[in-house]
């Protein structure tokens, strides 16, 4: 965070660029945004102060059966987070891989996963990431048919379409081998010149 702060990169909320995109408005170069997976609870008890010191948004992409279950964040957590510009968008119900869910299954986790989150933190959700990136052209479909606006892929996604906002690319961040110029070859998209496609 500190490295984004120092190299003045514009931290905006996914739902912002998602939402441009969507009307081909242009996104200025520098331009990123930070989100998380599961909704564990270290992204309270870790992230979340940083996020604010640094007044940058960000997205947590919540399993919505997990919220208040040992180890995966609380309702009062992400509230807390709401009010400081941290979303919350789904990651399905059950964090249930979804190529293997059969239409029930599938209506359960992309349909109910929006109207839980809604209806427990009252606020219209959005966005939807699938478990382990696992999707397909019947389940993108079914994801837009339930009202979101768009969808992320997994850093382990298969092939993904760059002009479709429900295969939003994303690069995994923090891990302990990132040196300051994997990073920052992260950051300014250099590194998908290197990476296999995912």
């Amino acid at each position: 965070m500190d490295l984004i702060a120092r190299h003045h990169y514009k931290v905006m909320p996914l739902e912002d660029i998602v939402e441009a995109l969507s009307q081909n408005k242009p996104i200025l170069r520098k331009t990123i945004a930070i989100s998380f997976d599961d909704g564990f609870e270290d992204i309270y008890e870790n992230a979340f102060s940083i996020l604010k010191y640094y007044h940058f948004p960000a997205t947590i992409f919540m399993a919505s059966s997990f919220i208040g279950t040992k180890g995966y964040l609380t309702l009062g957590q992400l509230k807390e987070m709401q009010k400081y510009g941290i979303d919350v968008a789904s990651h399905t119900r059950t964090h249930f891989y979804l190529p293997e869910a059969n239409q029930e299954e599938l209506r359960k986790e992309i349909f109910g996963s929006k109207v839980d989150l809604e209806n427990k933190l009252g606020t219209v959700i959005n966005l939807f990431c699938y478990p382990a990136g696992g999707r397909n052209v019947a389940i993108m479909g079914l994801v837009k048919n339930a009202g979101y606006m768009g969808a992320c892929v997994s850093n382990k996604a298969g092939p993904i379409n760059k002009s479709n906002l429900f295969e939003i690319r994303r690069i995994k961040m923090g891990e302990d081998s990132d040196s300051p110029f994997i990073m920052w070859a992260k950051l300014s998209g250099f590194y998908n010149l290197f990476r296999k496609p995912h």
